[in-house]
C-alpha cells in the first residue's frame, strides 16, 4: 500500500468519526429540545385550559378545582384520611401545646 492510500484511509476514518459525532450531537440536541417542550406542555397546558374554561364560565362557583389542593388536604404517610382533621382539638385527642 502506498503512502497516499494510507493517508486517504486515515482521512476517511477520521472524517467518518467526526461526522458521526456531529450527527449524534445534533440528534441529542433535538431530543433535548423535544423533551423540554414536552415538559412545558405537561406543566402548563392543563392550567391554561382550566383558565380558559373558567374565563368562559364553564365551571360552577362551588366546584373544586381539579389541579389545586385545599389547605385541609392531607397528603403523605401517617396522615390518615384526607378529610380527617388532626392537631389541637382534632380527633387525635386535643393535645393543646399552648
Amino acid at each position: 500500500m502506498s503512502i497516499f492510500e494510507e493517508l486517504e484511509s486515515l482521512n476517511t476514518d477520521r472524517f467518518d468519526s467526526e461526522r458521526n459525532q456531529r450527527v449524534q450531537q445534533r440528534i441529542n440536541d433535538t431530543l433535548s429540545t423535544y423533551r423540554f417542550l414536552g415538559q412545558m406542555v405537561d406543566i402548563y397546558l392543563p392550567r391554561m385550559l382550566d383558565t380558559f374554561v373558567e374565563m368562559t364560565g364553564g365551571r360552577r362557583p362551588n366546584e373544586p378545582h381539579p389541579h389545586r389542593r385545599t389547605p385541609t388536604d392531607r397528603v403523605g404517610p401517617g396522615t390518615g384520611s384526607p378529610s380527617a382533621p388532626s392537631g389541637p382539638g382534632g380527633p387525635s385527642g386535643g393535645n393543646d401545646i399552648r
